[in-house]
């Protein structure tokens, strides 16, 4: 396994890259306010999907989602990491751990 790591983007450009996913005020103010302590830090590709997904899991179960609304957020993890990582290995591999997650029922 390769050990490829990126620097996420600053907090402003963190939050400018997931408003570009998703910029509903709701998804923006209790979501990604979830991924911003992420900002600035050097993660592995399978340190990105986990920061992804401890956020939505986090989101989904403060906000109660429903199974539908959850479905979709979900989807979108694949989106986000496209968005928030620049170097292609480290992508590809957050890309492949995402796409192997299951949606939430």
């Amino acid at each position: 396994m390769s050990s490829a790591t990126v620097l996420l983007p600053g907090q402003a450009d963190l939050a400018r890259r997931l408003r570009a996913v998703d910029d509903d005020p709701r998804i923006v103010d209790q979501f990604h306010v979830k991924l911003l302590p992420a900002a600035g830090q050097e993660l592995s590709g399978p340190g990105v999907a986990v920061a992804l997904s401890l956020a939505f899991e986090e989101y989904r179960h403060e906000q109660d989602l429903p199974s539908a609304v959850a479905a979709a957020l979900f989807r979108q993890l694949a989106d986000y990491a496209m968005a928030i990582v620049d170097n292609p290995v480290v992508r590809r591999q957050a890309l492949q751990i995402i796409s192997a997650g299951l949606p939430p029922s």
